[in-house]
């Protein structure tokens, strides 16, 4: 089964949880869990950048308007780094799949989906 959504989040209302998926090929995915505090935090500020601990994971999240250096060229994308261990994982996103997650969060958040319970 292939995976559709750059980015794919749960949000278990009950648990004060989010589940976030990111694909990373159209067979594999990372899932990943933040508290409703750090989602809040960074669909908050991720336009300007924003870092935080979450679970023992440090992440750093950004809307990079230009690529690498020394070029500089011009760009658009999200910066999604998770890092744990001495391991760092190192997402881009377009802005548009970060403008999906926060209308999704939104959504979920102020509405009854049907995996939640006790709600």
């Amino acid at each position: 089964m292939k995976y559709n959504k750059n980015i794919k989040l749960y949000l278990f209302k009950d648990l004060n949880k989010v589940d976030i998926t990111f694909k990373v090929t159209k067979s594999l995915v990372i899932t990943y869990h933040l508290t409703l505090e750090n989602i809040e935090l960074m669909l908050s500020h991720w336009k300007k950048g924003i870092n935080f601990k979450n679970d023992n994971f440090f992440w750093y999240v950004q809307h990079k308007k230009s690529g690498s250096k020394p070029e500089n060229k011009k760009a658009s994308f999200v910066r999604c780094s998770i890092s744990k261990n001495g391991s760092t994982f190192h997402y881009r996103f377009t802005y548009d799949d970060f403008v999906f997650l926060e209308k999704d969060y939104y959504f979920q958040k102020n509405n009854i989906m049907h995996w939640d319970s006790n709600v």
